[in-house]
């Protein structure tokens, strides 16, 4: 039998991963560290709902999110109640390729994430819709990872 946690490894890879594409980054070496924090978003929104891991997250509202300092969605109907909904949001949105990349001169700026109704075929008016900064982002990934690992060893 071996300790190996498949959910815990998971996370400590992908946040392992995403730290060294910034550091190469830093160095000058051409990576694409906002597609990292994508491939980021994959492993740590998509894997977890499909393993249940979700379940063990702590609750947070959103107004414990703003005391906290964690970066939150801009947008007319950004605001979520707490942080399992924003995940929900964000989750499909990633899941279901509903996002948008805005850049400035050749570099991602940000990203609009869209969330949909079931049955909205014309996908015209999002049930939800929250815009990140790539320097947002990254620190509301990085959050998250903190908060699911402190999750996950309670």
């Amino acid at each position: 039998m071996s300790n190996f946690d498949l959910e815990d490894e998971f996370i400590a890879r992908t946040q392992k991963n995403l730290i060294a594409i910034e550091c190469l980054k830093e160095k000058g070496v051409e990576v694409y560290e906002v597609t990292q924090l994508l491939n980021s978003m994959l492993g740590l929104l998509i894997f977890p709902k499909e393993r249940r891991l979700y379940e063990k997250i702590q609750p947070k509202s959103w107004d414990t999110m703003v005391e906290e300092g964690w970066p939150l969605p801009s947008g007319d109907n950004a605001h979520v109640s707490d942080l399992e909904e924003l995940i929900r949001h964000m989750r499909n949105a990633v899941a279901h390729c509903k996002f948008n990349l805005t850049t400035d001169h050749d570099e991602i700026s940000s990203i609009e994430f869209r969330n949909f109704r079931r049955g909205d075929n014309h996908k015209e008016q999002p049930r939800w819709k929250g815009v990140y900064d790539v320097a947002s982002l990254r620190t509301f990934i990085y959050m998250l990872l903190d908060h699911i690992q402190s999750s996950s060893r309670r």
